[in-house]
């Protein structure tokens, strides 16, 4: 089930405008198709279109068999995504330049297929609803891939999008066509602000410290064989502190947010479960250690004859927080007061999460992905961690996990090329450019339109340096 790869040649070629290793739903594609080879007809057309797919497949081995099941919805399709550029005779001499067909196409940031129905026999084929009403309102999926080896189970899915331009020619009353083909990645951003509300859940639970080191000044003291026998069997002679925690953790995490991700930490005393000899003196946590993960679920569905097949894969992303933890210069102390104090550890380390997991971590080799739910591929995520921290001597330990959802950055964070089109003051000539040429002007040259792109790029450079 290979994804579409890139088809240019000098028989049919596509070049877009700017060199981009994304794309964002929305953007306006600017470019033209070519073609450098000889060619003489007396009608010719040439049609650009976009086409986007999500796709899954599963091998099942069963013994001495295997069963294959396969999954396909198109996202983008139809005349809405399609533009004729050029439409008339045509006259490539050999050896000569060739010839461009300039192009604006916009990309959709919604699923553009109103008859997405009929892809499959049943709705229970798909992870969402199939009704028109429905499906115009499912924005466009990233671009994904998966695949994953298993013991009894090969699945992959992916989410591609492909630009395709078609050369229609008549020659001698039959008709040859012509097509190119050039894949893009589609990366959808945020037209908001960054989130500064991460919808923190909140964790909490009761604990006890049974240990002689409570008592003031017993701190460093050496425990007898007996003392130590009582604390081992959590004797009532023993001091008890009673206390409550409480962890707050994101469920939502944005990518590339420059805002800290909270995680915020509380404890509180319980005095009617505390011994009577300690009432009343302030305790405080020393955080030892503290790892955050998160597991990405990716699941994909097949149609079967009697019903849908599905397969899941887990991956599992250290955040290294430890790291962040052990290069601050005073331990992280929490306070065990009867109001509370909150310590928010993700804001002494400066907590930020992007694509590669930990921003300042090492080894940032995984990618995450925001989470989404398209027609056949679920990615789903789940945030873990585990803590410890010293209490008179004494080490509390506490573990928990839930489900986060990993949102696309915003576009107020993205870095580098805009996403769209935009003509500056200086470059208003271009705007002939990108509009298709009218009937009774020749298309440029091949070399002509490579010239504009090199005089626009040399602008742009020498505006920048005056900048």
């Amino acid at each position: 089930m290979p994804q579409t790869g890139a088809s240019l040649s000098n028989t049919l070629g596509i070049q877009l405008e700017g060199i981009k290793a994304q794309y964002a739903p929305g953007d306006v594609l600017v470019g033209y198709v070519y073609r450098k080879q000889h060619l003489v007809s007396p009608g010719a057309s040439v049609t650009v279109s976009l086409h986007g797919r999500t796709k899954s497949k599963m091998v099942v081995s069963r013994g001495n068999s295997t069963s294959t099941y396969r999954g396909r919805f198109n996202v983008l399709s139809g005349p809405r995504n399609t533009i004729k550029v050029f439409d008339g005779p045509i006259h490539i001499p050999a050896g000569s330049e060739g010839q461009a067909w300039p192009f604006s196409l916009q990309i959709p940031t919604h699923v553009d297929n109103m008859h997405l129905a009929d892809s499959v026999s049943s709705a229970t084929y798909s992870y969402l609803p199939l009704t028109p009403q429905r499906t115009a309102r499912h924005e466009l999926p990233d671009s994904f891939a998966v695949y994953n080896h298993g013991f009894t189970t090969i699945m992959e899915g992916f989410v591609e999008y492909v630009l395709h331009a078609q050369l229609r020619v008549t020659k001698q009353g039959s008709i040859d066509t012509i097509e190119a083909s050039l894949p893009l990645t589609l990366r959808a951003v945020s037209s908001e602000p960054p989130i500064i509300d991460f919808r923190l859940r909140r964790m909490e639970q009761s604990y006890s410290i049974i240990s002689y080191r409570l008592v003031p000044g017993a701190e460093q003291t050496e425990l007898t064989f007996s003392q130590k026998t009582r604390q081992l069997f959590n004797s009532s002679k023993v001091p008890t502190l009673n206390f409550n925690y409480r962890l707050e953790t994101p469920t939502v995490i944005q990518l590339d947010n420059p805002n800290h991700v909270p995680i915020v930490i509380r404890a509180a005393p319980n005095w009617s479960k505390t011994t009577d000899i300690i009432h009343g003196i302030p305790y405080t946590a020393t955080l030892k250690s503290l790892s955050l993960f998160i597991t990405t679920t990716t699941s994909v569905r097949c149609e079967g004859v009697f019903g849908p097949h599905d397969a899941h894969t887990d991956q599992k992303l250290d955040l290294q927080i430890n790291s962040a933890i052990q290069a601050l210069t005073e331990p992280i102390v929490i306070p065990i007061t009867d109001d509370m104090t909150p310590i928010d550890i993700g804001a002494l380390i400066n907590l930020r999460i992007d694509s590669h997991g930990r921003v300042g971590a090492t080894n940032r080799q995984k990618i995450l992905q925001p989470s989404f739910t398209t027609y056949n591929i679920q990615h789903t995520h789940q945030l873990k961690w585990v803590l410890s921290a010293d209490i008179a001597g004494s080490v509390f330990k506490a573990s928990g996990y839930h489900q986060v959802t990993l949102v696309k950055p915003s576009d107020d964070k993205v870095v580098g090329i805009p996403l769209t089109v935009q003509l500056s003051s200086h470059s208003q000539h271009e705007v002939s450019w990108i509009k298709p040429p009218e009937d009774e002007v020749a298309p440029p040259s091949f070399t002509q339109v490579q010239k504009e792109d090199a005089k626009r790029a040399a602008a742009e450079n020498g505006d920048s340096k005056k900048g």
